[in-house]
């Protein structure tokens, strides 16, 4: 698998730290614990992380989010402190902002 980018590391990472007793985070709680101001943001890095294969949901089901057994591991989510990967994904939005590009 092709290593994550920080942003996609910082989403697996939530994911894991939202999911309590099997029961999966909603995307507002996931956009919330990222430091995103709108669901739909956290909705295209989810779509790349089912695009390759980390996760899978289904459409018109809430809270059915579901890592898939072949995901990033834990070492390679590891890699990055929270601060670091938060911090990462600020400086991606202010770069796209800056480009006109606001996500």
């Amino acid at each position: 698998m092709t290593p994550l980018t920080p942003p996609l590391a910082a989403c697996v990472a939530a994911i894991k730290r939202l999911t309590v007793n099997a029961v999966p985070t909603s995307l507002p709680e996931l956009a919330e614990a990222l430091g995103y101001r709108s669901a739909s943001a956290v909705h295209r890095l989810l779509v790349e992380l089912r695009d390759r294969g980390v996760v899978t949901w289904e459409p018109q089901r809430s809270r059915s989010l579901r890592l898939m057994a072949e995901g990033p591991s834990a070492e390679e989510i590891g890699r990055y402190s929270d601060h670091d990967l938060l911090s990462l994904a600020h400086a991606v939005d202010a770069e796209l902002q800056a480009r006109g590009l606001d996500r």
